[in-house]
């Protein structure tokens, strides 16, 4: 029998290291013209193409000698200085382009240590790897309430940093024996559009302003490639706006008294407009009414995406003028009232708080808006129906009534 390393040689080490240390000099030539072009702030012109150019092709060149004999610890060397130096490469607003790269030269750093070291202490120290990450994994999949006490301990003191980078704290929740709820987005989208002249049915001086609703993640508009990757990665979105500050959910702080009190207000019908009233006890207890997003979500998170969505969607004729944002919590019936014919889909099971209007620019457009960051309600009709409602709606949305545009429940 022949063996298989005579039938496919491996290429020539040299000639593999000519083709790494082709693709780290291409790298460093990258990384020093950005250098250049970042101290001067010269983002534009043939410069600021070619970097990226140098950096693509110095790390196709570096992977794929890597590829080629990757049990040689020089070209995990090479790679690790190849991934470095496209960090400074990189222009300084691909931010995430930056993050990839220095991941990998992370990756090949450890790589080349590991080649580096005895076999046995090798094994060694890859089995304490995949026993820290499978531990990791079961801490994810009972940390949620009711937790043991040793889950929340190893979560909080040694495994969120690590669950948070790979994105495991969510995604394993859904394997726990009660699962928390699911969150998405509803936007609603203003626009200013052009009107159309009669005549000439060409764009005249006039606008007119018009709503849409936008609702993310929904497999039926964000399935978009065979991998789902668009979805999921508006469904990670969606999930990273879920983050709170747990110490405002006390009664007690000034901060939450005073955002009760002007929140009162608003479920005043004294004030002249319609009120919008706290939600029952029954349905949210009265002090997770209000939830606070923490400071890395409401200084860049949301803002970032306001922005992002007005780029996108907005058009010529048809500009985005505002974004008005709410977090949605789909809530998971009981096996109780599942059984009793409850509706997993039905709008009381939804939660929505009010994460605020943002102009082009991500800017809250009222930071002291009385309803921020508190649960709008969607609760059961008192009395069930009306007798005169020919659509038998045997709840009250007050979602629909804060946006001041109807939400399509067969919708979400």
């Amino acid at each position: 029998m022949i063996a298989t390393r005579e039938v496919v040689p491996p290429m020539k080490l040299r000639d593999v290291k000519r083709l790494g240390v082709g693709g780290m000099f291409s790298c460093g030539l990258a990384g020093v013209l950005g250098l250049i072009l970042d101290s001067t702030d010269n983002q534009l012109g043939f410069a600021s193409t070619a970097r990226l150019i140098l950096v693509a092709l110095g790390m196709l060149g570096a992977g794929s000698a890597l590829a080629l004999r990757p049990e040689k610890w020089i070209l995990w060397s090479i790679a690790t200085a190849a991934a470095g130096l496209s960090y400074s490469g990189l222009p300084p607003h691909w931010d995430s382009g930056r993050l990839l790269v220095g991941v990998l030269a992370t990756i090949a750093a450890c790589g080349t240590l590991l080649l580096l070291m005895p076999r046995n202490l090798r094994l060694s120290l890859g089995t304490l790897v995949v026993l820290f990450h499978f531990g990791g994994v079961l801490t994810a999949t009972t940390q949620p309430d009711p937790a043991p006490w040793l889950s929340t301990q190893v979560y909080s003191r040694v495994y969120h940093p690590y669950l948070t980078f790979t994105y495991m704290r969510n995604a394993y929740h859904f394997y726990s024996p009660e699962p928390g709820p699911a969150s998405q987005l509803f936007v609603l989208l203003q626009y200013e559009v052009d009107e159309l002249d009669a005549t000439t049915n060409q764009p005249n001086d006039k606008k007119k302003i018009v709503h849409e609703w936008l609702i993310l993640p929904r497999r039926d508009t964000n399935m978009k490639d065979p991998l789902a990757l668009t979805y999921y990665r508006r469904l990670s979105i969606a999930e990273m706006t879920s983050g709170t500050i747990p110490d405002l959910f006390t009664p007690q702080s000034f901060e939450k008294l005073d955002a009760h009190n002007r929140r009162r207000e608003v479920s005043n019908p004294a004030t002249g407009k319609e009120p919008i009233p706290f939600a029952s006890p029954d349905i949210e207890p009265n002090y997770m009414q209000y939830r606070v997003p923490r400071p890395d979500i409401s200084r860049y998170v949301l803002p970032s995406y306001a922005k992002h969505l007005h780029a996108e969607y907005s058009a010529p004729g048809r500009e985005v003028k505002t974004v008005k944002m709410y977090r949605v919590e789909h809530r998971v019936v009981t096996v109780q009232s599942f059984a009793k014919g409850t509706d997993p889909y039905h709008p009381i099971m939804y939660r929505a708080f009010y994460l605020g209007e943002y102009d082009k620019d991500g800017h809250l457009t009222n930071p002291e808006d009385p309803m921020l960051y508190w649960l709008v309600p969607i609760q059961p009709k008192p009395g069930g129906p009306s007798p005169n409602d020919p659509s038998k709606i045997d709840y009250d949305d007050y979602l629909s009534k804060h946006a001041g545009f109807q939400v399509d429940w067969r919708r979400p």
